[in-house]
C-alpha cells in the first residue's frame, strides 16, 4: 500500500508498508520499490511428536498438527479431550491391549454366560465326578469315557493346561482405559496396587492368617465384587475372595491341586451355590503369569443374575460396578 504525504518543502514522500505473508514451508519478506531479494527462510518440515499419530492440517496456509483420533488413546474419548502424544498411563501397552483400545465401544461384544463358562471349564457336576473317579480309581474302561465327557480332562483324569482359557478374557475397551489410568494412579499415590488393596480394600492390618482350617475363619477371608470386571454380560456378577492363606498349586501343571480345589470347590457351594442355581456359579484362580496382584490370594467367582441383596450381603454392602441388576431387583 502506497500513501503520498508532503512535507513543508512541497515534496511528495511514498511510505511504503512492508508485507509478510506465509506460503507453504516458506517465509517471504518483500519490500516494495527496492531491488532487494525476498527472504527466504529453509523449508519447514513435517515435525511429528508422535509420529505414528499426528496429522498434518493442509487446510491451513500454516502448518498445525493434529491429534490423530485413530490413535489408540483417542479412540472412544470425546474431540476436545484427544491428545497428540500418548498419555503416560496407557503407554508401552501390549500388542493385545492396543488393540482392545482401538477398537470402539460400539464395536465391542460382551461375553454372553455361556462363552463364560466354556472359558472358565468345569461345571460342578463335572468337577465332583472327577473328584469320585481321581479318589475311586476310574481306570480301565472308564477312562476315555471320562475323558470325552469332560473335555477339560485328558485320559488321566487331570485338568489339562490348556483347559483354562482364562487368559482369553477381555475388558471392555473404556473399562481397560479406565483401568489402566486407576492402576497408574494407585502406583503413584499408594506406592503399588498391593497396598491399595491392603489399606484401603481388605483393611487388614495382619495379613498373617488364623491357625484355623482354610475358610472356616471368616477374618481370614475377604469378598469384594472387582472394581474393574471383564468385558462380560452386564447381568453377571464378578467378586473377588481374597484369603490370608495359600490355595496349593501343583508344581508341574501350575493348576490348583485336586485338594485345594475341593477346598475352594466347597467354599463356593455353601457361599454361593446355595443361594444361586449351580449352572449359574462358576470359579477361577488365575494363573501365577495373569495375577495383577500376586502377593495376596485371591480366586475369581462369577454369577449368573443373582439376587442383589444376596450379593450387597456377602460383600459387606460394597457398590456394584454396574448398576444393571440394582434397577432390575425393584
Amino acid at each position: 500500500m502506497r500513501v503520498h504525504v508532503a512535507n513543508q518543502s512541497g515534496q511528495k514522500f511514498k511510505l511504503i508498508k512492508r508485507s509478510f505473508e506465509w506460503t507453504t514451508g516458506c517465509f517471504h519478506q518483500s519490500r516494495l520499490r527496492t531491488n532487494y531479494p525476498p527472504l527466504r527462510l529453509a523449508p519447514r518440515k513435517n515435525i511429528s511428536l508422535c509420529p505414528t499419530s499426528s496429522k498434518l492440517s493442509s487446510n491451513s496456509s500454516v502448518t498445525m498438527i493434529q491429534p490423530d483420533p485413530q490413535a489408540y488413546w483417542n479412540v472412544n474419548i470425546p474431540p476436545d479431550e484427544w491428545t497428540i502424544e500418548c498419555p503416560e498411563y496407557i503407554r508401552n501397552q501390549r500388542e493385545k491391549d492396543v488393540k482392545i483400545l482401538s477398537t470402539p465401544n460400539a464395536e465391542y461384544r460382551r461375553l454372553s454366560w455361556q462363552e463364560v463358562r466354556e472359558l472358565i471349564g468345569m461345571s460342578p457336576v463335572s468337577y465332583l465326578l472327577l473328584i469320585a473317579l481321581q479318589e475311586g480309581g476310574g481306570s480301565g474302561f472308564f477312562r476315555p469315557f471320562i475323558a470325552h465327557s469332560i473335555p477339560i480332562v485328558n485320559e488321566d483324569l487331570q485338568i489339562r493346561k490348556d483347559s483354562n482359557r482364562i487368559d482369553l478374557f477381555r475388558r471392555y475397551p473404556s473399562d481397560l482405559r479406565g483401568y489402566r489410568k486407576h492402576v497408574f494412579y494407585l502406583n503413584a499415590e499408594y506406592g503399588s496396587v498391593m497396598n491399595f488393596v491392603l489399606w484401603e480394600k481388605l483393611r487388614w492390618q495382619d495379613q498373617r492368617p488364623s491357625s484355623a482350617e482354610p475358610f472356616t475363619n471368616p477374618d481370614d477371608l475377604k469378598i469384594l465384587p472387582n472394581d474393574w470386571p471383564y468385558g462380560i454380560d452386564e447381568d453377571i456378577v464378578h467378586l473377588v475372595v481374597w484369603t490370608k492363606f495359600k490355595s496349593e498349586d501343583d508344581p508341574d501343571t501350575g493348576n490348583l491341586t485336586p485338594a485345594a480345589r475341593k477346598q475352594i470347590d466347597d467354599f463356593v457351594t455353601k457361599t454361593f451355590r446355595s443361594k444361586v442355581d449351580h449352572e449359574n456359579v462358576r470359579w477361577f484362580k488365575n494363573w501365577a503369569s495373569l495375577k495383577s496382584i500376586k502377593a495376596v490370594e485371591h480366586f475369581h467367582v462369577m454369577l449368573y443374575k443373582p439376587d442383589v441383596n444376596f450379593v450387597k450381603e456377602i460383600t459387606g454392602g460394597a457398590e456394584l460396578r454396574y448398576d444393571k441388576r440394582a434397577t432390575n431387583s425393584h
